[in-house]
């Protein structure tokens, strides 16, 4: 992975630029915010796509939500790239393949990326904004959202589509990392596989919650039920671990 400090803007797209022109493809992160096709509905940092090719105007970007190629225009791909919007501030952040994979090498990675995945949830560096410190402060608020803020409609519906819409691959990426465990050959693969049935769960609830007019009680106690199911199945599997 390779970064590149705000200053050095001309320098990511010269980077990206010149992986593409080699045959390689160039993984970005970016804030959708600022990518066209997204229209600035809202930030979310730490979005990956795909350049798939250029021009001196717009960029053409592969994205996991469209069939087909989209384009931004090469301003705002600088943008989306250096976005400084928290949690996740961007530097141009881009991840490339332009060798053969060592299977070995790769195999050998998994062990460290998983042990590195349970220090984050367990103990994450941005305390009780990430991880299972998180997810304990959704259990014991989200049922109680439309107390809290005036925008609870746009917020549950917001909280449907991360977790189950948007590049999340169903059920806030557990169903994928379930199966990166399987392949692995980690016995913990069912329980990733629980946890993202609780996920898609919860997210239709914030999905049914959304779509009424007003707030009712029983959609937000299925809002608050599922939120603690959620938090109940992945301590099992992060714990799983130790």
């Amino acid at each position: 992975m390779r970064t590149f400090a705000e200053e050095e803007g001309g320098a990511a797209w010269e980077a990206a630029r010149a992986t593409v022109d080699s045959g390689n493809p160039a993984l970005l992160l970016t804030d959708i915010y600022y990518l066209d096709h997204y229209g600035n509905s809202a930030h979310f940092p730490g979005h990956a796509v795909v350049l798939a090719g250029y021009d001196d105007e717009v960029a053409q970007l592969s994205d996991t939500g469209f069939e087909e190629l989209q384009t931004t225009r090469l301003e705002n791909l600088a943008r989306a790239r250096h976005s400084g919007h928290p949690a996740y501030p961007l530097e141009g952040h881009m991840f490339t393949v332009v060798e053969a994979i060592d299977r070995e090498q790769l195999e050998a990675a998994v062990p460290r990326a998983i042990e590195r995945a349970v220090r984050e949830m367990l103990d994450p560096p941005f305390g009780e904004f990430a991880g299972v410190p998180a997810l304990e402060r959704l259990a014991a608020e989200a049922g109680s959202w439309p107390d809290a803020v005036d925008d609870w409609r746009w917020c549950a519906r917001f909280a449907y589509q991360v977790i189950e819409r948007r590049g999340t691959g169903g059920g806030c990426f557990r169903l994928m990392y379930s199966r990166f465990l399987e392949e692995a050959g980690c016995e913990e693969a069912p329980l990733a596989a629980e946890a993202a049935a609780r996920w898609t769960e919860l997210a239709e609830a914030f999905k049914a919650a959304s779509e009424s007019e007003k707030p009712r009680p029983e959609l937000w106690d299925a809002v608050g039920a599922g939120a603690e199911s959620v938090l109940e199945a992945e301590r099992h599997l992060w714990t799983s671990f130790r």
